[in-house]
């Protein structure tokens, strides 16, 4: 529509060799659209998206599986078996021996139910989800020049051996890491059920 009026109002100031006045309510329009537009113009200005030395996805996959996340997060799943195996195998014992008489057909149950835990257990740990939410936040860490120069450590001979050797170690460290906090945290669990226990035994006495 302004361009239409605009369009018109230069026609007959051509035809007119005196200047045309326009209406008040136009140059009032006129200002105000100048006046928006310049605004529109500024803002858009500084919203332009900055150019930031940030690491595409694809750098960051590379990145990731040259320094071995994947293997590390495999061997992360097989400590987690192995941990949540050895829990249930001593909450099931702890079942058989709390109910005395069960017959041998609870052994085949329990080793049953023992398969479909375990089984739980491997789909607990999504490797994409774990990649990608890892990728995310390196990113934020490390710019995109950062990862490349990792990345080509880790693809050099030294960089293969030091992500195999602490793909290999990191299981057994993990089993031994958790197996030692259980047993700390298993002493001072048994004192807080006793001492518990004791307090609860007290108020018995008292009446």
């Amino acid at each position: 529509m302004l361009y239409k009026v605009r369009q018109i109002y230069f026609f007959l100031q051509l035809r007119n060799p005196k200047p045309l006045q326009a209406p008040l309510h136009m140059l009032l329009y006129n200002r105000m659209s100048i006046l928006i537009f310049t605004v529109l113009a500024l803002t858009f200005s500084f919203t332009l998206p900055v150019q930031s030395n940030t690491a595409s996805k694809e750098q960051l996959l590379r990145f990731a599986r040259a320094s071995g996340i994947y293997e590390q997060i495999e061997e992360q799943k097989v400590a987690m078996q192995s941990q949540g195996g050895q829990a249930a195998q001593q909450y099931a014992q702890q079942i058989k021996a709390s109910i005395p008489g069960l017959p041998e057909q609870f052994s085949k149950d329990m080793a049953a139910e023992m398969e479909v835990y375990m089984s739980n257990l491997a789909e607990l740990i999504d490797t994409k989800f774990a990649v990608n939410t890892y990728i995310e936040l390196i990113s934020k860490k490390l710019s995109a020049t950062e990862i490349d120069k990792l990345t080509a450590f880790y693809e050099s001979e030294l960089g293969i051996k030091d992500t195999r050797s602490n793909t290999e170690i990191m299981g057994e460290w993990t089993t031994v890491f958790m197996g030692d906090l259980d047993k700390k945290m298993m002493v001072h669990l048994q004192d807080f059920v006793k001492n518990l226990m004791a307090k609860a035994s007290s108020y018995g006495k008292q009446e």
